[in-house]
């Protein structure tokens, strides 16, 4: 709880009300049933806050790829801090993040199909 994750891409734009769901636990099913999801963000609140040009309401679901879900890259966890609140743009971010946020195991490996460099060593 209280945590932003990133993700390499995006398999579902959250912002589309169709893909809304109405808890976190929703949002974890339906990223398990992506062929390519490892991660999921979940906003819970009215508005959730996040520095882009959004607004972000209850309900969206956005499932991401994590390079490694075992450790998740993160965008924000926590509570924001002061100076992080005192920047423009951030002044009306919340004390604590709203977003919940988890990882799944893929039920096969993640490729995009190509070699890494490795295969040429």
């Amino acid at each position: 709880m209280h945590a932003d994750y990133d993700g390499t891409r995006a398999w579902n734009w959250g912002l589309d009300p169709s893909q809304h769901v109405a808890t976190a636990a929703e949002c974890c099913a339906k990223c398990r049933a992506h062929v390519k999801c490892n991660s999921w963000v979940f906003c819970p609140e009215e508005v959730c806050f996040a520095p882009d040009a959004h607004k972000h309401t209850r309900g969206e679901c956005w499932m991401k790829d994590q390079r490694d879900p075992a450790s998740p890259s993160v965008n924000m966890r926590g509570a924001y801090t002061s100076k992080y609140r005192a920047r423009p743009g951030h002044h009306h971010a919340p004390p604590m993040v709203h977003w919940v946020s988890g990882t799944v195991r893929l039920k096969r490996a993640a490729t995009n199909g190509t070699w890494s460099g490795r295969a040429v060593w």
